[in-house]
């Protein structure tokens, strides 16, 4: 027996040629995958587009295997047994492109997984786009940090200069009347001096005063009195010694007629510093406050550094000032450490005072500073942040966490230098400061 199926056979075919027809003629490109077994697949067919995007000659990839990176993504599709999207990035004659792929699989009469068909989309100006969009997001992010920066940076000049001119004021009114007294201590001893001569002269021409002269001797102790002037004299020159040295180091923190690079006394620098930090460095009398902190020095013989003179000083004062904060953060229940750490038991041994160490150095073709407290040191999560703009560890209102990060852009940027820190939980902190000779 036998039957006519011409029709069929063409009624088929014509459906074939319109789904080949609708298949290479779609502007997407359009892929399918056989799915031979497990983590094993070959590419079935290719629309039109798809060649054409890849600049391959038709039916060039029918039969190949696709690489390892894309199997993952068959393999994942097979064993959800859903669409699968994935992004990929392929490079076609050295072009960079990146596409937007979706899995759809197929599956037979027994509901096995036995074809994979991919429609697939180019994301490159997308890609591109989302890059550009990342690249100034970070620049506008890095600008605004640097314009926060610079603000704080000149907050912080502002505060620097004022302070300097209000330093600088009082240093000169109590120079004049400092400089007249230390001036007229020699005259004033001479004085005495003769003074006492004559006395004692009186004393030996009459031996015998009258009762009256004798009565007011015992009464005012003449004889302590006499004793007593030769140490007055001296105290008094010690103590206008000590004001005068204190209107220098006033002075030199100031700076206020040396804007430009100069050659400087890093030392100078310092102990003007440690002078204006004098007032908290004393004893407290809080209830569970810290005894006198102690400062230990130990220079060494280093030339002059080509410097901002001013600027260094802001540096040192803000290194200080955050050694400080740490040392009074282990007494101070409700005063916070400049640090998150856990103090030691050692470093709060009221046998084992608060100290701070400083130290400085030749080394590696210029000076190096180090300043170490003897406080509860630095998290190790807070150390790559440390010099960070705006990054604190003290509560709202209590730091602005610019101090370092200011003082280190003075240091690197400003002159050329490297600032480290170097710190362990319990064991204090140090500061690294290298300046080029």
């Amino acid at each position: 027996m036998g039957h006519d199926i011409t029709q069929l056979k063409q009624s088929v075919d014509a459906q074939q040629s319109l789904l080949q027809s609708i298949y290479d003629g779609a502007e997407t490109p359009i892929f399918a995958v056989d799915v031979l077994a497990a983590d094993r697949y070959q590419f079935a067919s290719f629309n039109q587009v798809a060649e054409r995007n890849m600049q391959v000659a038709p039916g060039s990839l029918v039969g190949q295997q696709p690489n390892e990176s894309v199997v993952e993504k068959y393999n994942a599709c097979c064993e959800s047994g859903q669409p699968f999207v994935y992004e990929e990035y392929l490079q076609f004659n050295e072009q960079d492109t990146w596409w937007l792929t979706t899995l759809n699989p197929l599956r037979d009469e027994t509901g096995q997984i036995y074809r994979l068909v991919g429609t697939t989309i180019d994301i490159t100006r997308r890609h591109q786009a989302e890059v550009r969009l990342q690249e100034k997001a970070a620049e506008l992010e890095q600008a605004l940090t640097q314009l926060k920066l610079t603000q704080a940076q000149l907050v912080q000049s502002e505060k620097m200069s004022s302070l300097g001119q209000l330093v600088a004021g009082i240093a000169h009114e109590i120079n004049n009347p400092v400089s007249f007294i230390f001036g007229n201590i020699g005259y004033a001893s001479e004085y005495v001096e003769e003074l006492v001569s004559l006395l004692q002269l009186y004393q030996a021409q009459y031996p015998q005063p009258t009762p009256a002269i004798q009565e007011h001797a015992d009464a005012i102790d003449i004889e302590y009195i006499l004793t007593d002037l030769e140490q007055l004299e001296g105290s008094l020159k010690v103590g206008a010694e000590r004001i005068q040295s204190i209107v220098l180091s006033l002075r030199n923190f100031s700076r206020l007629d040396e804007v430009d690079m100069k050659p400087s006394d890093i030392h100078a620098g310092i102990e003007s510093t440690l002078m204006m930090l004098h007032n908290r460095l004393g004893a407290t009398d809080r209830p569970g406050g810290h005894g006198e902190i102690q400062v230990e020095v130990s220079y060494g013989q280093i030339p002059e550094i080509l410097c901002f003179p001013r600027q260094l000083n802001q540096v040192f004062l803000n290194v200080l000032t955050n050694a400080i904060d740490a040392l009074e953060g282990q007494f101070y229940s409700d005063t916070p450490c400049s640090t998150t750490a856990s103090p030691s038991p050692d470093s709060l041994n009221p046998n084992k005072p608060p100290t701070i160490w400083i130290s400085t150095h030749l080394t590696n073709g210029g000076v190096e500073i180090r300043i170490r407290d003897s406080g509860p040191g630095v998290s190790v999560e807070d150390q790559p942040l440390i010099f960070d703009p705006f990054f604190t560890t003290k509560p709202v209102g209590q730091g602005t966490g610019m101090g370092l990060g200011i003082a280190y852009q003075i240091v690197v940027q400003q002159h050329q230098g490297r600032m480290s820190c170097i710190a362990q939980p319990g064991e204090g902190t140090m500061f690294k400061i290298w300046l080029p000779q």
